[in-house]
């Protein structure tokens, strides 16, 4: 009798709890729910500059390093990494010299030259791939707190499986990827990731009435989309570095690390000094949204017209009122990102 009570109390509490006697051959159901992954991209910009003189030109050298990042959990999914970098040089009267376009270390690969030049083993764009590879199934903690020596205020990096493939200053990898694990939100249903940038040049030359400008901007851009190629988030943003010089070859006083865009929010000052409606941030974010749920080529095809200040400014219904910057960077930035693509996981 006391054998059957204590059978028939053991079930209730099974049933007083919401659940049923389990067997050995039970599994708990899986789960149907998106997968959902944290994304974010991030970027460092440092300027560095030296004044004209007789025996050797001015230069203004803007540097963007920019990652773009995927968590599942805390543990790298996806890691890319970059840099942009503009070296422009002028005279003594404050005239700036002509620039080629700018690529990317990355789309330089060997044209870089560390091979040739700094008689490296690896080449940046190898040297980059290594370090994005050793990233991905790693804690995020744990990638942000390699082990690194500090030679002359440059990290180089220690670890044992890391160290002979990555020679580099690591520095600026390191900020950047943390810039863009403190931008990461979550995004379901992630299946392709890319990245991808274009760096335009704005130069103008010293006159008597005005001061010479050296400006580089570099628009970055990390594409996800889902398995039926719609994009499920996009992360843009510009990074806008330069100095002013005068009729001398002099460099004016500059901050030497710039904040993005993106980063200055309300402090960029489009509603204050362009008595635009909406702010840069603001109306970068409305492109943002209104690429979601479409395909590459919408955006890329998007209608648009030429802008009072040259470039193109969104035509689409939809946008037009509430993105009224110019819009080419976005649209090769995203083309790049694109061109860059890869499946996630693989």
């Amino acid at each position: 009798m006391k054998k059957t009570l204590a059978v028939l109390l053991s079930a209730m509490m099974l049933v007083g709890c919401g659940g049923k006697p389990a067997t050995e051959t039970e599994k708990p159901a899986e789960s149907t729910a998106p997968v959902s992954e944290k994304i974010g991209a991030g970027s460092v910009t440092t300027v560095k500059a030296n004044d004209a003189s007789e025996d050797k030109d001015g230069a203004i050298s803007v540097s963007t390093t920019y990652a773009g990042l995927v968590l599942e959990g805390d543990v790298v999914k996806y890691l890319y990494l970059d840099e942009a970098k503009g070296d422009s040089k002028f005279d003594t009267k404050g005239v700036v010299a002509e620039q080629d376009a700018i690529k990317t270390k990355k789309e330089l690969k060997e044209d870089y030259g560390m091979k040739q030049i700094a008689k490296s083993e690896h080449e940046w764009y190898e040297q980059a791939e290594a370090l994005e590879k050793w990233a991905v199934g790693k804690k995020i903690d744990d990638v942000l707190a390699v082990k690194v020596e500090d030679k002359d205020g440059k990290k180089i990096v220690e670890d044992e499986d890391l160290k002979t493939s990555v020679t580099i200053d690591v520095t600026n990898f390191l900020k950047a990827i943390e810039v863009a694990k403190n931008n990461t939100k979550d995004v379901e249903g992630v299946a392709y990731v890319g990245m991808g940038s274009v760096t335009n040049l704005k130069n103008a030359n010293a006159t008597e009435d005005k001061a010479g400008d050296v400006e580089d901007n570099t628009c970055f851009t990390l594409l996800a989309l889902d398995a039926d190629h719609k994009i499920v988030s996009l992360n843009l943003d510009v990074a806008q570095a330069g100095a002013e010089i005068d009729t001398a070859g002099k460099v004016a006083e500059h901050d030497e690390v710039v904040a993005t865009k993106g980063e200055k929010l309300e402090k960029y000052g489009m509603k204050q000094f362009g008595k635009a409606k909406y702010e840069w941030f603001e109306q970068r974010d409305a492109f943002a949204k209104w690429a979601l749920g479409k395909t590459v080529d919408d955006v890329l095809k998007m209608p648009t017209v030429d802008g009072s200040h040259g470039g193109k400014v969104a035509d689409d219904a939809d946008l037009k009122t509430t993105c009224t910057i110019k819009v080419d960077a976005f649209l090769a930035s995203v083309e790049a990102a694109n061109s860059h693509l890869v499946e996630l996981g693989k």
